[in-house]
């Protein structure tokens, strides 16, 4: 499974950011299966199908065992072939799912605003485009 990691530090726009690629991938694919994640009011999940690939999304990006967690059933049980997440810039321990990862990507998102968001974006659907594409 290969990943896309969105770091930053709380308040720095990752849940919404994130938030904006599953409404794109959503628009260009179709969502299998997704909600709240339940220790969290905000944060959301989904197993999306883009372009032929299982791609699993999570926004939760301050409870590191959760991102662990979630990593590990959507390649287990969803068999993704990506998986893109937030993660809080104080946690360590999500950076060794990039180390175990087939291509682990880091993204560092630093401000809150609409221009940040748009750029993240562009790179993300760069990125899922360029390696499913060729």
């Amino acid at each position: 499974m290969k990943i896309i990691m969105v770091r930053g530090y709380s308040g720095t726009g990752k849940t919404t950011t994130l938030k904006k690629v599953r409404d794109f991938l959503w628009t260009e694919g179709r969502i299998k299966e997704g909600g709240k994640v339940p220790e969290s009011d905000c944060d959301i999940w989904a197993i999306i199908e883009y372009r032929g690939k299982t791609i699993g999304l999570l926004t939760m990006g301050d409870y590191s065992n959760k991102v662990l967690e979630y990593a590990k059933e959507f390649r287990e049980g969803y068999h993704c072939d990506w998986f893109i997440c937030a993660c809080n810039s104080g946690f360590t321990r999500p950076i060794g799912l990039l180390q175990d990862s087939e291509a682990g990507i880091f993204l560092r998102k630093e401000n809150p605003d609409d221009a940040d968001e748009k750029r993240m974006l562009d790179v993300i659907k760069n990125i899922l485009d360029d390696e499913i594409l060729g």
